[in-house]
């Protein structure tokens, strides 16, 4: 009498189906990591990135509207220590972190400004010198939410990581610091971080503005003209409008209204007209006198 095995595929399809099972895991996980780490850098750091510039901007804006006090000021000490500002060294000042933004553990914001000011040894002369420069140096921080990671896997070469050079993120150390100090190459100091971060620097350079030319024609004595012997007369136009075309005394023209600016100032009281002034005439005190002229 014969027996016959029964033979069983069951043991086979198991093993198949975990194989299976194991391989659509691992490329799940794959895609999972990689999607992880782009949304890390997309939604993350960028929005750091670009935050870190928009409190370094506030704190200049707030810097700025500061140095706006010191115009005429010899001593800026008397205008920005009773603001609460600190004298750091020499003719520099600063203030801050003014801090805003999403409320961390610590109490304080998301986003930090720390603005230091200058003031530059150059001036500007006459007039007057006692209104010098100043360089405004603001440092905005964002605190980087997320996972701290360096960034998605675009390199410039096989070992260096493109994103990593851009943006220049501190998780543990302030690398401006350990590199550059104060900006200016003094005292660099390897100095930790409490929290991630982004950090972007502005600098400005504030400079008094001065009006110069309150007139077409300016005379610092007398003025005698424009001369009537061969048409002499003063106006205006706008280089934008193409060549000089004459036009002071046709209202229909496009480009009459900037014919009509030829001004005249006069810092003596002697003015003596000859030929058409098609502007406003000042004088210092003095008397207009016009000869065939208008």
């Amino acid at each position: 009498m014969k027996m016959q095995l029964e033979r069983t595929n069951t043991g086979s399809t198991i093993l198949c189906a975990l194989c299976t099972i194991l391989i659509i895991s691992v490329i799940g996980a794959n895609v999972l990591l990689n999607c992880t780490t782009r949304y890390n850098v997309s939604s993350k750091q960028v929005k750091g990135w670009k935050e870190a510039l928009y409190a370094a901007e506030g704190g200049g804006d707030i810097a700025f509207s500061e140095v706006r006090k010191l115009v005429g000021v010899i001593d800026p000490s008397t205008v920005l220590l009773p603001d609460g500002w600190t004298k750091t060294s020499g003719s520099s000042y600063s203030n801050g972190p003014y801090t805003f933004g999403q409320k961390l553990a610590d109490g304080t914001g998301s986003l930090s400004a720390q603005v230091t000011v200058d003031q530059l040894a150059a001036t500007l002369g006459t007039p007057p010198s006692s209104w010098p420069y100043f360089r405004i140096r603001s440092k905005g921080t964002a605190t980087l939410f997320g996972l701290p990671r360096v960034g998605m896997d675009d390199r410039m070469d096989n070992l260096t990581k493109a994103d990593s050079l851009l943006r220049k993120i501190d998780f543990k150390y302030d690398h401006f610091k350990a590199k550059y100090g104060d900006g200016d190459g003094n005292s660099p100091t390897i100095s930790p971080v409490s929290y991630p971060q982004v950090t972007r620097r502005t600098e400005t350079i504030a400079v008094p503005q001065f009006l110069t030319f309150t007139a077409a024609l300016e005379a610092t004595g007398s003025f005698y003209g424009p001369g009537t012997g061969k048409g002499g007369l003063i106006d205006s136009y706008d280089s934008k409008n193409g060549p000089y075309t004459f036009v002071a005394t046709n209202s229909s023209s496009p480009y009459y209204g900037d014919s009509r600016n030829g001004n005249v100032s006069v810092a003596t009281s002697v003015f003596q007209g000859g030929g058409n002034i098609y502007g406003n005439v000042t004088t210092n005190g003095g008397t207009l006198n016009l000869k065939n002229g208008q």
